[in-house]
């Protein structure tokens, strides 16, 4: 990362949403028609829907290990729960196996995956104690014909695309800092390098989301806050701090899509740490100038 005065970024405090004890809340995904949140908690295999009009928090699907949600249409959703991606019905609340991958290891799972502009979906793994180089990322098409795209990824994390769909933005939380890659009509990707290292007093970063004018808004997990980079520069434009040290993900929504919703965790957090941080777990949202 390039030398930058620290004044030059903003600051912002995260400010409570939803007061809940999520043990590895991640995930979030925004549902424009129905104005809700779906967000997960990976150790309890839970997928969650906040109403943000009715200010209701329920769980929709019970599975054991789920890292994702990935809608595929306004009523189905796809839920990675270990090596499984099961297709759901949020209106009738029936399930039903879509695609299962043979990971090569027992202790393998999913982890963080959103759909690319080209409709196919990319999907991580990781070893469930984090043993280096064991995981993976995947892409799926239409047609569910599996590729194994990135091999030797310790956990794989946060992906998203630049505007005009030319780049693919791609995290493994090992590494610290955000690769880009080139990105093709047939999401084929190639010219793998370096878009923003991440100084490791900052955290570790885990999901990300991209904005309207291309800016990376990525969750630090140790780190309290989701820094916004300029992945041209690598610079940081600004810093908005999270009552939770252990940072997830995010996602922009509200009617304008102008809100960023925070998810957070528990894990890892001694007793200290929690009677510390006693909002870790919960959800969190900034309104974005």
């Amino acid at each position: 990362m390039k030398e930058q005065n620290s004044e030059d970024i903003k600051k912002h405090s995260a400010k409570l949403l939803l007061k809940t004890e999520a043990n590895l809340g991640e995930g979030p995904v925004w549902l424009p028609t129905s104005n809700e949140l779906i967000w997960v908690d990976i150790n309890k295999g839970q997928v969650h829907s906040f109403n943000v009009n009715l200010k209701e928090d329920e769980i929709l699907y019970q599975g054991e290990k789920i890292s994702c949600v990935l809608p595929i249409s306004e009523k189905e959703f796809l839920i990675a729960d270990l090596n499984t991606l099961i297709k759901f019905n949020k209106e009738t609340k029936e399930s039903s196996p879509f695609l299962k991958i043979d990971f090569k290891g027992s202790n393998i799972r999913f982890n963080d995956g959103k759909i690319d502009p080209n409709g196919n979906l990319w999907i991580g793994t990781m070893d469930m104690d984090v043993l280096p180089n064991k995981g993976s990322l995947y892409r799926i098409d239409s047609r569910k014909n599996v590729s194994e795209v990135l091999k030797r990824i310790t956990i794989s994390n946060g992906l998203a695309w630049s505007i005009d769909a030319k780049i693919m933005y791609y995290i493994d939380t090992y590494e610290n800092v955000v690769y880009a890659f080139d990105f093709n009509e047939k999401s084929e990707i190639s010219n793998q390098r370096i878009a923003i290292n991440i100084p490791k007093d900052l955290g570790a970063p885990d999901g990300m989301t991209i904005d309207k004018k291309g800016n990376l808004w990525v969750a630090m997990w140790g780190g309290a806050a989701v820094i916004c980079w300029n992945p041209k520069t690598g610079q940081i434009l600004e810093k908005n701090e999270v009552q939770a040290p252990h940072v997830t993900s995010c996602v922009f929504g509200g009617k304008d899509m102008d809100v960023l919703f925070i998810t957070t965790a528990r894990e890892g957090l001694s007793e200290k740490g929690l009677e510390t941080y006693p909002l870790s777990g919960s959800l969190f949202y900034i309104n974005i100038d």
